[in-house]
């Protein structure tokens, strides 16, 4: 994150190291062994989380199994063949870097150094299988969702769209792109709504959201209709169990961040509903909603934790604003659920761990943090089930 008003966040301390490199494409993937495919016959585990080195030498993803106690155990790294790009604490300021689908059988990797997306197929262990490498549609891929057989990647760096096809081997087919509204600037996260049939994309230096319909009799992608966000520097987002928008603002409540709430509107609009929640924290940039209706949003600057609830009709209510700490210059930055929904994990930017949370409601139990990579390195991402 790179702000400019009030105070320094950590991402302003670290100069950010771009490469470009030259996209590859595999020769084409390979069917999946079903006995070798999570939750196949050979499945013995109870799930996996994962975040990548983002690293300018060459992108890889950290993969650590998790246990029925949460507790994770490392399965060492797997290279995407593509790059990253370094940089300190979050250098693709945006949150979905790494995705899973539905079914979690694929892993979907943000190559930004390279221009290009990585296909792992998840294995039954919840190691990880390189199956497919393609160009990104664009420049500076940062942000992916997936939602049945689509991929949607956000290229920050020209402001465009890319859609493809997912084959049932993990392969991906580019199905052509579209351009963010005039005016687009800072693009950082993409997402579906609850309903799969729009695209949100949240931009920070413009401080507005888009909504992109995807035509469920046509399945053509329309024109992207453009809403202004409630505060400053709209980041990451997730859709609460009533399909309401909730969305992280870095200085949403200057000199604090915040937490706004959203409907989705008949003609694609987001009409705000809560405006610009006080978080309490610095940074307020990444967030995750439970099938409970609970929020959980980071503050990076700040190193703790804030901790909401989503009501029936989207009204956020702040219940903490230090559910959980992880310190200063530990650097919270994104975040993600097991698929139970008892267990949080925090990517610390800063320290290069993983911290692990036990989840009841709006409360959050510290159990601790696992090594993942460098602190300051340039990590990003988490994806987790």
């Amino acid at each position: 994150m790179r702000f400019r008003l009030g105070w320094a966040s950590p991402a302003a301390l670290f100069a950010l190291a771009l490469v470009t490199g030259c996209s590859t494409e595999s020769s084409g993937p390979t069917a999946p062994d079903p006995s070798e495919v999570f939750g196949g016959p050979g499945f013995g585990g109870d799930g996996g989380v994962y975040t990548m080195t983002n690293a300018v030498s060459g992108n890889a993803v950290i993969a650590f199994r998790r246990a029925e106690d949460g507790s994770l155990a490392s399965l060492g790294s797997f290279p995407t063949g593509g790059a990253g790009t370094g940089g300190g604490v979050d250098p693709l300021q945006s949150q979905y870097s790494l995705v899973l689908d539905e079914a979690r059988r694929f892993l979907f990797v943000a190559n930004a150094g390279s221009d290009d997306i990585s296909v792992f197929q998840v294995m039954n262990d919840a190691s990880l299988r390189l199956v497919d490498r393609v160009a990104s549609g664009g420049d500076f891929p940062i942000s992916l969702a997936v939602r049945n057989h689509d991929l949607f990647v956000l290229n920050a760096g020209d402001n465009r769209v890319a859609r493809f096809q997912v084959r049932s081997t993990g392969g991906l087919v580019a199905r052509g792109t579209i351009s963010l509204a005039a005016g687009a600037a800072g693009g950082s996260t993409i997402a579906f709504n609850a309903t799969g049939d729009r695209l949100i994309v949240t931009e920070r230096d413009s401080n507005r959201l888009e909504t992109i319909r995807v035509n469920p009799v046509t399945n053509q992608i329309e024109a992207p209709v453009v809403s202004p966000s409630s505060g400053a520097v709209p980041f990451g987002f997730d859709v609460s169990p009533g399909g309401h928008v909730i969305v992280t603002e870095a200085l949403g409540a200057t000199p604090s961040g915040a937490i706004s709430s959203y409907r989705v509107n008949s003609n694609g609009t987001l009409g705000t509903i809560t405006a610009s929640a006080n978080a309490n924290g610095g940074a307020t940039c990444w967030v995750i909603v439970t099938s409970a209706g609970f929020a959980f949003a980071t503050n990076t600057s700040s190193g703790t934790l804030t901790s909401a609830s989503i009501a029936a009709d989207g009204v956020i209510t702040i219940v903490s604003p230090t559910a959980g700490v992880t310190g200063f210059g530990s650097a919270p930055t994104d975040l993600d659920l097991s698929a139970d929904q008892r267990f949080l994990y925090v990517l610390e930017a800063g320290s290069g761990n993983l911290r692990m949370y036990d989840v009841s409601g709006a409360i959050l139990t510290d159990r601790g943090t696992t090594p993942a990579g460098a602190g300051l390195s340039g990590m990003q991402g988490v994806a987790a089930f």
